[in-house]
């Protein structure tokens, strides 16, 4: 039988975890999106020291808790286009291989087709092979692979966030009201 996963909102205590997660996910993407990983763990400083919300970023983080203990995080904002956008799905290195993302994304998915959203969107990096691939497993397409199609997909709001290699994925479902 698999452990209880569970999501919950991020509190302001929770945010040196979150740090410590970008930490250990930092190896894998700072050859391919240098200076992203480490600005989020510069701005998880700066929220830890003035002692604010994560949500002050303008995202969601909800951690997510096996067992009661925290393995991961993700971050996600609704997107002005409608869609939601999901920021970051991570998980500590002692956690990762062992079927947790897969399970916390459609915990995750159940909770925003509950409130009527129909789809999600997320950029990931060509050359981070695991993560593409995770997404396409669970059922996500790459949509677009320009930077002009991604925002006439998406929103001028992650305008900002778009370097060289990203693609942008997402999945759309029915809603059964």
């Amino acid at each position: 039988m698999p452990t209880e996963i569970c999501l919950r909102l991020a509190k302001v205590t929770d945010l040196p975890f979150i740090q410590q997660v970008f930490r250990e996910v930092l190896p894998l993407y700072s050859g391919l999106m240098p200076g992203t990983f480490e600005g989020n763990i510069e701005t998880l400083d700066q929220l830890i020291a003035s002692e604010q919300p994560f949500s002050v970023t303008g995202l969601s983080a909800e951690l997510i808790e096996v067992a009661g203990l925290p393995q991961g995080f993700l971050a996600w904002a609704v997107l002005d286009a409608g869609p939601v956008y999901l920021a970051s799905l991570h998980f500590l290195a002692s956690a990762r291989r062992q079927g947790l993302g897969g399970r916390a994304l459609a915990l995750w998915e159940q909770t925003l087709k509950e409130r009527g959203f129909r789809s999600v969107y997320l950029l990931a990096h060509r050359e981070a092979t695991w993560a593409v691939n995770f997404y396409l497993k669970q059922g996500y397409a790459v949509l677009a692979e320009e930077p002009s199609a991604i925002l006439a997909l998406t929103s001028e709001q992650i305008e900002h966030l778009l370097t060289p290699g990203l693609l942008l994925i997402g999945k759309t479902w029915e809603l059964n009201l």
